[in-house]
């Protein structure tokens, strides 16, 4: 797997945290054949669910139809190569700039 796709969600409700949990889960069985979903981290606002693949784009394709929409609607989403330091943003359309901090 050459390379790593990052789902970044915003923690602004309490229960935001369980709800990415649970999608940290159903991407793990989805993405089984395809993806290697890697884990999460937790900052002060955002959680990120780190996942290994051979082409984000049909990855992320793939999320799309497992994470709900409400939830997507306030995420990001980014992929780099596993040799780089620097993401391409994917989500949404218009992100000109991804980072992992």
């Amino acid at each position: 797997m050459e390379q790593q796709l990052v789902l970044q969600f915003d923690l602004s409700a309490p229960d935001d945290y369980d709800a990415v949990l649970a999608v940290e889960e159903q991407l793990a069985e989805a993405l089984d054949d395809m993806a290697e979903v890697e884990g999460h981290n937790v900052g002060a606002r955002t959680m990120h669910v780190f996942i290994w693949c051979d082409d984000a784009d049909e990855t992320f394709a793939t999320v799309r139809g497992v994470v709900d929409a409400e939830l997507l609607d306030h995420a990001r989403a980014g992929w780099r190569h596993a040799d780089d330091d620097v993401f391409t943003p994917l989500w949404p359309p218009a992100l000109d700039r991804f980072d992992v901090s």
